[in-house]
């Protein structure tokens, strides 16, 4: 329809044009001058770095933070060996003791406290104790992540110069995960493979308890292969320290784009088809072999039978998710459990009122339409959200 490239044409350019700006910036970065950091002759310099454009978080965040230094070293502070430093990221440029320029060395794209050693009036060590954006929903962990981090490097300890920000918000990310299984298994395409999952079990009506195992099994093995497909996918990007770095530098600036394309995809702006795995009629024949242990493959086997709602939200949405909380087991687990509720929850309905089936599956239409055009359209405000910040530093 004509209507839906009127939203999506501009979405798209919009994409484009926020990779391009990223790709410009790899290849032709600002060039600011650059300037010694300024520091006590033994102490620490703590530097708050922040953007174009200061949020109330940034504001709040600084203030809890430089409060809690205060008032955790107040003898260091009042012999001037801690000072505090605020200064614009974009427009300010301070050399790291290897002669780097503090935003690149730090991978310094929002706002973020950086702290710097200096031994007799030289910068020695520095690394970067907290990004605002890692913390919003725990500034109390915030906050003591950089006070502890101020005093290793205050003492001098060798951990001091390799501190980082450990990801915080995972309570967050896990339910996020099982919402888009949720999403998946009641989108049209995974929907039928689940109605086919629930016909297998439903033969099963006369006996409750078979029928509630065979439910079980299938969300195992569901879950099962997601978690070892995104493990490998996960962990194998994460175990190479190259990658690992590339990632933890692009995945804020990159995420913008892939939220929009996941939430173009999701309000069906664009539609495309691609034929995903299908077990064919002998694969189906070994699960009827295997009595109700066989709901455990049918699960696994539907798992990776992909279409392009639910291969956006596993290849775009979790694993972007999990590759940013540094999650490769947890994050798919609930997602798994998440595309496998609707068949446990029918699975109940099947083992007490069988009748009541075809109810529960017209609700779960009716709510698909809902949590998919609500998801898709947080997907695009969030995803341009990430573009102005990360790329733009417009926000």
């Amino acid at each position: 329809m004509k209507w839906k490239w009127l939203i999506a044409g501009p979405l798209l350019a919009f994409v484009a044009a926020s990779v391009g700006a990223l790709v410009v910036q790899e290849v032709w970065p600002r060039r600011r001058p650059a300037t010694e950091a300024e520091g006590p002759r033994d102490g620490v310099s703590v530097f708050f770095l922040h953007g174009e454009k200061r949020c109330e978080n940034c504001i709040s965040f600084e203030a809890l933070a430089r409060k809690a230094v205060e008032e955790a070293f107040p003898d260091a502070v009042g012999e001037k060996r801690i000072l505090w430093h605020t200064a614009n990221y974009v427009t300010s440029s301070y050399k790291t003791p290897d002669g780097r320029d503090f935003r690149e060395a730090c991978d310094i794209y929002a706002s973020s406290v950086v702290a710097v050693e200096f031994r007799e009036g030289k910068a020695r060590t520095w690394c970067k104790l907290a990004q605002v954006s890692d913390y919003l929903d725990s500034a109390q962990e915030a906050v003591k992540t950089v006070r502890d981090g101020v005093g290793a490097v205050l003492r001098g300890t060798e951990a001091a110069g390799h501190a980082r920000a450990l990801p915080s918000g995972l309570a967050a990310a896990a339910l996020f995960a099982l919402w888009f299984g949720i999403l998946t298994s009641i989108s049209p395409c995974p929907l039928a493979t689940n109605i086919a999952a629930i016909s297998y079990i439903g033969r099963r009506v006369g006996s409750p308890r078979q029928v509630l195992l065979s439910g079980l099994l299938y969300t195992v093995g569901r879950t099962l292969a997601y978690v070892v497909l995104a493990a490998l996918i996960v962990g194998g990007l994460l175990y190479k320290v190259d990658v690992a770095a590339a990632l933890s530098r692009y995945m804020n600036r990159l995420l913008g784009p892939i939220l929009i394309l996941v939430g173009i995809v999701l309000l069906r702006l664009v539609e495309f088809s691609f034929r995903g795995f299908a077990p064919g009629e002998g694969t189906q024949r070994r699960v009827d072999a295997m009595g109700v242990w066989g709901a455990g493959l049918l699960g696994m086997l539907f798992a990776v039978a992909f279409c392009p709602v639910s291969a956006a939200l596993f290849f775009g949405s979790l694993l972007t998710l999990a590759l940013r909380s540094q999650s490769s087991v947890l994050l798919p687990s609930l997602y798994g459990v998440g595309t496998a509720l609707p068949v446990v929850a029918v699975a109940v309905v099947l083992a007490f009122s069988a009748q009541s089936v075809g109810k529960v599956f017209q609700r779960l239409t009716q709510f698909e339409r809902w949590a998919r055009w609500t998801t898709g359209a947080v997907f695009i405000l969030v995803g341009g959200y990430f573009c102005f910040t990360y790329i733009y530093s417009a926000l």
